[in-house]
């Protein structure tokens, strides 16, 4: 495979544009698709991180949205509203891959302070007639000290604050009571933070017990105020203060919802991610054979359920944190429905499992 993007990089020193318009990816799926999706997964995050398909995918994916900056990330700019959302990359192993795909900002982990092998498979499953996957991972990562390794090297040609913005998605290992959790979170900003534009807090997973219990008001105040403050007083070493996201469930009811942005929000966090994958998985169950499966739901059939959250979080704190929308997002339909229910940043995974690299691109356009 290298070998092949060897001579197709110095074939293709400028390569025109009906190649730049041609979209291989329908043709290479249904070879991808008969392996394992975890096999699959892992498969497409080795050649993203080949550095000769790096440089010759930028060739073909020239596109160009001029900066912008956000409310979420307050004192950068983006090179774009479009980020890879975490699970995708949870070891910061394919930068150079999403670099080149184009996007404004990557999420990377969710990691935990120690390596975590995650739940035992299966685990993973896909769904291409919804464009659905559910994943009951639980967390698997080299753990904070890898990971942070990994972001050192990139930050040797890649400054903090520039071109593709990387954030941290931070976890708590499995076996952490959850009164401890936030020694965890503390742990891995300040093993990966000096590399890190941004941070994310996950209490929202489905497939860490117990996890989802911070999202209380009461339980989330206390947490996003220790990590503000530590992120706001440099002791990570990043040089400045790094703006702080809570990632939170779609499943939470209408009351909670809105206590909890409150808390989140006097908390100090600079944005509210909505949201994580669903519990309720009613929209496979013509496709789900055997009893119940166990994990979170992403793609095309959480859109809906995720736009409510967005805009009842719009509605509520009319700007007062921004959003993050994250939940099946695979047209530009689904774009013009966040933005104009008030999202400032988008995020996408799932869709591009079913439709490939060049959707970015597509909805660029």
């Amino acid at each position: 495979m290298k070998k092949v993007l060897e001579i197709l990089l110095n074939y293709t020193a400028d390569p025109p544009n009906v190649v730049v318009m041609f979209d291989p990816y329908p043709l290479i799926r249904p070879l991808l698709f008969l392996l394992p999706p975890e096999a699959a997964h892992a498969a497409t995050l080795a050649i993203l991180g080949d550095r000769n398909f790096a440089a010759l995918f930028s060739r073909f994916n020239k596109f160009d949205f001029g900066r912008t900056t956000s409310a979420a990330l307050p004192g950068l700019f983006l090179r774009n509203v479009f980020g890879l959302a975490a699970g995708a990359d949870k070891n910061a192993s394919a930068l150079a891959g999403w670099d080149a795909l184009g996007f404004g900002f990557v999420e990377i982990g969710t990691v935990t302070p120690r390596p975590q092998k995650g739940n035992p498979p299966p685990r993973l499953w896909r769904f291409p007639c919804k464009d659905a996957l559910v994943n009951a991972l639980g967390f698997p990562n080299d753990g904070a000290d890898a990971v942070a390794a990994r972001l050192r090297h990139w930050r040797e040609k890649h400054p903090r604050g520039s071109g593709m913005l990387v954030g941290v998605n931070c976890g708590k290992q499995k076996e952490t009571p959850l009164r401890d959790a936030v020694r965890d979170y503390l742990h891995v900003i300040e093993t990966c933070g000096a590399f890190a534009d941004f941070i994310v807090i996950n209490v929202s997973s489905p497939n860490t017990p117990g996890l989802r219990a911070l999202q209380t008001a009461e339980t989330i105040y206390p947490l996003v105020l220790e990590i503000v403050q530590a992120c706001a007083a440099d002791t990570v070493g990043a040089g400045s203060s790094l703006p702080v996201w809570v990632k939170i469930s779609p499943d939470i009811d209408d009351v909670a919802l809105v206590e909890t942005a409150d808390a989140i929000a006097r908390a100090g966090a600079a944005a509210v991610v909505a949201t994580n994958t669903t519990v309720d998985h009613s929209p496979l169950a013509c496709e789900i054979k055997r009893g119940s499966m166990p994990g979170g739901m992403s793609g095309k059939p959480l859109f809906e359920r995720s736009l409510r959250c967005v805009q009842r979080l719009q509605n509520y704190l009319c700007g007062r944190l921004p959003i993050v929308a994250c939940g099946g997002i695979s047209s530009p339909d689904h774009v013009r429905a966040y933005v104009g229910a008030g999202a400032t940043l988008l995020e996408l995974y799932t869709a591009l499992v079913f439709q490939g690299p060049f959707l970015l691109r597509k909805l660029a356009r």
